[in-house]
């Protein structure tokens, strides 16, 4: 059955396109083997204490204020940018970055339990998917204006691999405390990128403001919740 899941992915990715799908799929295998271990296990690869306190992990109850009408618990990947001493030392060397990044991935699709799931997926256009995960991405403290290239292409290189190799995985991604500055940025972004994934970016210029979208219950204090503070899984 998860696996019927996972195949259900692949398939509303590519709009119910078999052809698209089947490759998308055969190119998700191959750069599997050659990423991961022969027990499918992640190979170490990175500085623990480089990424220590930038990436966690978390599953919190959905409010009605979360605006959907799944009713399974919020699985939240962190990327907490705002706390890197070094950012341009954080993104490089690239393949470092990516590996730590994918494990972070790899740890929060886990938690959407799709083993012990009992739920099938709607077919394309009958409804949401509801084994998703939300990104959200803290910017406090981060300049904006003086992004190193080693991160723009860091960033650039983590969309693509999400995109290609974990489709129909993302329910939300939320961007918080990003400058007032910066909005134009993003307004940009919506012009360019398809207009599902418009749907599912939420710019925020507080923290605080997260609870808006999230509901209270389980989010941290730092993001206007009552939860406690983020742990690493």
């Amino acid at each position: 059955f998860a696996t019927g899941l996972i195949l259900q992915k692949f398939l509303r990715a590519n709009h119910n396109d078999v052809a698209r799908a089947f490759l998308q799929l055969q190119d998700t295998m191959k750069w599997r083997r050659s990423f991961f271990g022969p027990g499918g296990e992640i190979e170490k690869g990175w500085d623990e204490e480089k990424f220590k306190g930038l990436g966690y992990t978390s599953v919190i109850p959905r409010s009605n204020s979360s605006s959907s009408s799944n009713d399974r618990p919020i699985v939240i990947s962190w990327n907490i940018y705002g706390a890197t001493k070094d950012i341009r030392h954080t993104f490089t060397p690239l393949p470092e970055f990516l590996r730590w990044r994918v494990a972070l991935m790899e740890t929060t699709l886990s938690s959407l339990s799709l083993a012990t799931a009992v739920h099938p997926i709607p077919d394309h256009t009958f409804g949401a998917d509801p084994y998703q995960c939300l990104q959200i991405h803290d910017y406090l403290s981060v300049s904006f204006l003086r992004l190193p290239k080693e991160v723009r292409e860091a960033s650039k290189q983590t969309i693509e691999l999400f995109g290609r190799y974990y489709p129909e995985t993302l329910e939300k991604k939320v961007m918080v405390n990003v400058p007032a500055v910066m909005g134009w940025v993003f307004g940009l972004v919506r012009r360019v990128v398809a207009r599902e994934t418009v749907g599912k970016m939420v710019v925020l210029g507080r923290g605080g403001d997260l609870s808006g979208v999230l509901g209270v219950g389980g989010v941290p204090g730092r993001y206007g919740g009552v939860g406690g503070e983020l742990e690493v899984v």
